[in-house]
């Protein structure tokens, strides 16, 4: 049976100062144990801890590092495959300038245990050179952050996706779209933004409620994301509209995306045995590296507010169809603004009255 023992040694000189040996106590870990402080919290501490050598060899591991790579410590030793594994993952993702010298270290790093998991750990890595620079090992103490990485992505999902389609929601889009903007800018290169808005939604979820509703939306949404390229951003803008991104594209080849996304929409979807139909109208605006705004958010704002006048023109022009935004379309969605303004404050100040021309036959 394996014992550990305790070394407390002292060097013995002649007097001419050679070195002839060492002298010392040697004490079993068990007498250890009960009155060396630093001992116990190796074994008490939640954090693993590994002491590597220069040539990713294990020397020394507490139980918390067996139990971290899935080993009873009872049934194995530090030189377990598995532990070897996890001290030459943790060197190989520490900078190369902190493991060639004296230094402290405290990141991130990524494993995998032989049972597939994938596990995050925070490191804490104090690495050790000798007098010729050559690196002499490390020693880490790893603390497992699987769960709460887990969880920080899932809660990042959530703010950024559409809970319903999984897509990228309205925030990322902008975003994602503001990324472009720089880049089209410095490439000079064409990127387009479609805004798609589903038709006769209303009615499906009228006749056969908002489950369907949503079923509907989900297979529109997967429709979409075939119908365009697999760079192509898609993202649901809420309700029944969605959004598109399209890069290092002209008018021609942004409408023939159009197209495809429109003729894939219009396609029947069976809801509870009952054949819904519906269409899409599209606005799409194309940019060419040039932008009025001064900033890429600013921008990225209003490619989609000029995309949404488009697909209103759309819509306006019988439904179901794809137009490509132009300053006309602007200048008369200002019109119409200002005209319901009036008529509004018209209403409200009783200055619309009604005139009767009688017509008689004679």
């Amino acid at each position: 049976r394996a014992v550990r023992l305790r070394f407390v040694l002292a060097p013995r000189f002649t007097d001419d100062g050679s070195l002839i040996g060492y002298s010392g106590l040697v004490t079993r870990s068990s007498d250890v144990e009960r009155t060396d402080p630093i001992g116990d919290f190796f074994t008490r501490t939640s954090q693993a801890i590994l002491t590597v050598d220069a040539e990713g060899g294990v020397v020394f591991a507490n139980e918390r590092a067996f139990r971290l790579v899935g080993l009873d410590p009872s049934a194995h030793g530090v030189g377990a495959p598995a532990l070897r594994n996890l001290a030459l993952a943790i060197r190989d993702q520490i900078p190369r300038s902190v493991i060639e010298s004296d230094a402290n270290w405290r990141g991130e790093v990524g494993i995998r245990r032989t049972d597939g998991e994938h596990l995050t750990l925070d490191v804490d890595v104090v690495t050790r050179s000798s007098s010729t620079s050559s690196a002499d090992g490390f020693t880490v103490a790893c603390r497992d952050t699987s769960a709460s990485s887990r969880l920080q992505t899932e809660l990042v999902h959530q703010a950024t996706h559409d809970a319903l389609t999984g897509l990228p929601n309205r925030a990322l889009f902008l975003r994602r779209l503001a990324d472009a903007i720089e880049r089209s800018r410095v490439r000079r290169t064409g990127l387009a933004v479609l805004y798609v808005d589903i038709d006769r939604l209303k009615d499906v979820n009228d006749t056969l409620g908002h489950e369907n509703g949503d079923v509907l939306i989900n297979a529109i949404g997967r429709r979409i994301v075939a119908a365009t390229r697999p760079g192509d951003v898609v993202a649901r803008h809420g309700g029944d509209e969605f959004l598109v991104l399209c890069e290092g594209v002209d008018d021609h080849s942004a409408l023939d995306i159009a197209e495809r996304i429109r003729t894939a929409v219009a396609e029947p979807v069976i809801l509870q045995g009952v054949e819904a139909r519906t269409g899409a109208s599209i606005g799409l605006v194309v940019a060419r590296g040039d932008y009025e705004e001064p900033t890429a958010n600013e921008a990225a704002l209003g490619l989609v507010r000029n995309a949404d006048t488009a697909m209103y023109h759309a819509k306006s022009r019988g439904r179901s169809r794809c137009e490509v935004y132009s300053t006309s379309m602007r200048d008369e969605a200002r019109r119409r603004s200002a005209l319901a303004t009036d008529l509004e404050r018209a209403l409200a100040n009783r200055q619309l009255h009604l005139v009767f021309q009688p017509i008689a036959s004679l």
